[in-house]
């Protein structure tokens, strides 16, 4: 069985999380997308080395789309979801 890491998401990520979800106009995009960054976030608890190195030292990045991207490092064995950034403007 592979080695799963804790997957911790910080309060600044749960509110990009949250405000990405409200900032689509059709409620089956916003499902789709969501579920997308549950399944890339769970996939991170499995094999962390996934994505770049981000533009912060220390931190990964990983595209859900064009528009989205994961931010998070690894502190010992937590992969903490840090931010979701996203280009609101493009959305609408």
């Amino acid at each position: 069985m592979p080695k799963k890491e804790t997957l911790i998401w910080t309060c600044l990520a749960l509110a990009d999380r949250t405000e990405l979800f409200y900032s689509f106009s059709h409620k089956d995009e916003a499902i789709f997308t969501d579920e997308t960054i549950d399944e890339i976030s769970e996939c991170l608890a499995l094999e962390e080395t996934i994505g770049q190195p981000g533009r912060i030292d220390g931190t990964r990045e990983i595209a859900i789309s064009d528009n989205i991207v994961l931010v998070f490092d690894q502190v010992k064995k937590q992969i903490r979801i840090l931010r979701i950034l996203f280009a609101k403007a493009l959305l609408k």
